[in-house]
């Protein structure tokens, strides 16, 4: 990562929480809106990129899933630049992503529970199958 450019058109200030329920359309104005910056960072724009890319994975069908990229990306370069070597950080990107996850749940995971509630079994099960799908990411080729 260190050898990523760091310059006013690929670094700055990013949301970092850029998800569907944080931007609102206005039809009116036909203009969006963003809300909830309190989890905003100083990072790379493809960090941000790739967060909202990945979170259109929840509300978006499978099949219509790479035209809803492009058509985000598309968006976000008519606002700001995002040239084709950023671009091509989005898997690095998304693997930085996975390990910020990773160590906030091993974290999270390692703070001991004196008396675990049953439904609190269920949840302790799917963090460890989550940690395992992270695991496997990370340690995959870097590609998508």
């Amino acid at each position: 990562m260190e050898q990523l450019t760091v310059s006013s058109g690929s670094y700055g200030v990013i949301h970092y929480d850029f998800e569907p329920d944080n931007v609102f359309y206005d039809e009116e104005t036909d203009k969006f809106s963003v809300i909830d910056f309190d989890d905003a960072i100083r990072c790379w724009y493809a960090l941000d990129v790739v967060r909202a890319i990945d979170a259109l994975d929840d509300v978006i069908k499978e099949s219509d899933y790479k035209e809803a990229e492009r058509c985000f990306i598309q968006g976000y370069r008519s606002v700001t630049s995002f040239t084709e070597e950023q671009m091509q950080t989005l898997p690095l990107m998304r693997r930085l992503v996975h390990l910020q996850e990773y160590s906030t749940l091993l974290y999270v995971m390692s703070e001991p529970v004196a008396e675990k509630p049953d439904w609190m079994n269920e949840l302790t099960d799917k963090l460890k199958f989550k940690l395992r799908q992270l695991e496997k990411s990370m340690s995959g080729v870097l590609s998508d």
